[in-house]
């Protein structure tokens, strides 16, 4: 995937005047943006290695730097996705139409999550959670507890289903509410960029050594992005100013504290703040102590082959099986060593 990003870039940084057009939904035909992504994707396979081959990583990482990441909020790379009123569309976007289509009462905020902000007054509390009414007032939300369903009315701390948090329903929509399936998509953005330019900084000394600085710039720019969303999702500079005052960095902690960050930075993508999880254990998750589910309460690692997979391509799938270990939920990925 490397090489192949590798290539990518050679071409595109070549690319003079050429243009894909207004079929380019990304960057509206920009090669110099396409070019930016490159190389910003490049960073980011590269810090996946960084715990089984930091010289590989370091090595990948200078290249991609030197080749020109994202460097405002200008060249994030994201769907832009069209507001529809049909229940499911390809036009509309996904994870609004998945929580669009059930019912608030079991689409809740994990308690790990809320409280993580809760506990650091951010102010994007009040942009990705709400109360069943509405209210973003940081002192309403409460997540649900982690190992528990929606279902387990019963036993939960507050046997109220409708005192937990959903996902902010002026932004995600409420139950069988469409009108926000025009929201975009991010699949990397400027902000995850300067936290991982922080981290390798830390590492390496590179992107001028600057950690403080590269950490500051992308959790100002993880704020400021999310006006993409709606003037429900709008922080000030002010509220940035504030969070920063009361969160000062700590160059004694610099990965735990960027790690963190990273993971916030990434919602509503869970799938990238999952994945930089796995590979840096921050934020430091506590598995359930559960016997529910296939796992027993032990965090999953990585997402099975599908049965189509299985299926279609059976000698391969059985040959990436017996390298990797097993096919399972809990089976981790080779950069996996946290």
């Amino acid at each position: 995937m490397l090489d192949n990003l590798e290539s990518a870039a050679n071409v595109l940084k070549n690319g003079g005047n050429s243009s894909y057009g207004s079929g380019d939904i990304f960057f509206n035909g920009d090669v110099a943006k396409w070019n930016k992504f490159t190389n910003s994707l490049m960073l980011r396979l590269a810090m996946r290695m960084v715990k089984v081959d930091p010289t590989g990583a370091q090595s990948w990482a200078t290249k991609a730097i030197n080749g020109g990441v994202m460097d405002n909020n200008g060249d994030i790379a994201y769907i832009k996705y069209d507001a529809i009123e049909a229940k499911w569309d390809i036009s509309g976007n996904p994870l609004i139409q998945s929580i669009a289509t059930r019912n608030n009462r079991t689409v809740k905020m994990i308690s790990t999550f809320v409280d993580a902000m809760k506990n650091t007054s951010d102010p994007r509390l009040s942009v990705w959670c709400s109360t069943v009414d509405g209210s973003t007032d940081p002192g309403d939300q409460m997540g649900l507890p982690p190992g528990y369903a929606t279902s387990d009315v019963g036993t939960l701390p507050n046997t109220d289903i409708n005192a937990y948090s959903l996902p902010n329903i002026a932004v995600f929509g409420a139950s069988g509410d469409r009108s926000m399936y025009g929201q975009p998509f991010i699949l990397q953005s400027y902000a995850e960029v300067e936290l991982m330019l922080a981290e390798a900084a830390e590492l390496w000394g590179l992107a001028g050594g600057d950690v403080q600085g590269h950490y500051e710039a992308g959790v100002r720019a993880a704020m400021r992005h999310l006006i993409l969303f709606n003037n429900a999702a709008i922080i000030s500079d002010d509220q940035i100013n504030d969070y920063l005052d009361a969160n000062p960095f700590d160059a004694s902690n610099a990965l735990e504290i960027i790690g963190n960050q990273y993971w916030i930075t990434a919602f509503p993508n869970a799938i990238e703040g999952w994945q930089n999880w796995k590979r840096t254990g921050y934020p430091a998750l506590v598995p359930v102590d559960s016997d529910k589910g296939v796992t027993n309460g032990v965090i999953p690692r990585r997402l099975p082959f599908t049965n189509a997979e299985k299926l279609n391509n059976a000698e391969n799938y059985e040959a990436a099986k017996s390298q990797m270990g097993g096919d399972l939920l809990t089976t981790r990925m080779w950069w996996d060593v946290n």
